[in-house]
């Protein structure tokens, strides 16, 4: 008498093979457990060279089968270098391949930040709901209206790139964006202190990172936080590079102790042998 194996049972199994090659093996030596095996393969992708991305995004937009599966891509360029027609047809195989993908729920895209990324153009038409986003493309109305449209989007974190030179004339040039035209997000990590000042009245941000210096000398230290903590009451972390300055620090802390009120974890505070009192106490 034989018996049918349900495909329950089989995942509830596969689930605890954690090497990708058995899973891989396992697909191509058994057709009743070729899907659940292709179900941990694709379900999350990583590649940090150009070569493996396309390789990727061609074995996948090849494979209908495949699309529904991957809920999360982390493609990467350390380094490698391309020259222009190679470089349109890379970023033209990822546009196919997102399209592809309308169960992707975390994305993260990154070149190699020497030089401002305008492809994200690549990200139209897509039809995923994300979750969390990750990437380093120039900061435009394609990027913005992209952003406008991810209703579940709760995770951004945005790097500019050393020489993008469009992305901080555009954040210049737009105003503070208002709760309704973006998604709620609450956890924001970039290295740019003006776009960080962009989204926070935009969304109940309770957790921030800000790696860039957001001021250099005391007086603009003030001017950055005297906009930054207008709407900071949601706050629950924030890491910054604090100033140095002793004086400038307890003013900035002081700051944020009077606005945010829900704040319990600092990162990147300066330390100073001789104790530093605050005008008000904070409960941090």
């Amino acid at each position: 008498m034989s018996y049918e194996v349900p495909t329950e049972l089989y995942r509830e199994i596969i689930q605890y093979v954690s090497s990708r090659r058995d899973l891989c093996n396992v697909s191509i030596a058994s057709h009743a457990l070729q899907s659940e095996a292709e179900y941990f393969i694709y379900r999350s992708i990583d590649s940090s060279r150009r070569s493996l991305t396309e390789y990727l995004c061609d074995l996948i937009t090849s494979s209908p089968r495949l699309h529904m599966l991957v809920r999360t891509l982390n493609i990467s360029n350390d380094g490698e270098q391309s020259n222009a027609v190679q470089s349109k047809e890379y970023w033209e195989r990822v546009s196919r391949l997102l399209r592809d993908l309308p169960n992707l729920e975390e994305l993260k895209i990154h070149d190699n930040m020497v030089h401002g990324n305008t492809n994200a153009w690549v990200l139209s038409q897509c039809t995923f709901s994300l979750r969390k986003f990750d990437c380093d493309f120039a900061f435009d109305n394609t990027l913005l209206n992209f952003l406008q449209s991810q209703r579940k989007l709760r995770r951004l974190y945005w790097t500019e790139s050393y020489s993008d030179d469009d992305s901080a004339k555009a954040l210049e040039e737009i105003d503070v964006l208002e709760p309704s035209v973006t998604p709620p997000i609450y956890e924001l990590m970039t290295n740019s202190p003006r776009f960080a000042l962009k989204f926070m009245p935009a969304s109940t941000l309770t957790h921030v990172w800000i790696c860039g210096p957001c001021g250099y000398e005391s007086d603009s230290w003030i001017r950055y936080m005297n906009e930054f903590v207008v709407c900071a009451h949601s706050l629950r972390s924030l890491r910054m590079n604090f100033p140095h300055g002793r004086r400038t620090l307890v003013t900035v802390l002081t700051m944020l102790a009077d606005h945010a009120p829900e704040l319990r974890s600092l990162g990147f505070v300066p330390h100073f042998e001789k104790q530093v009192s605050l005008k008000y106490s904070c409960n941090i």
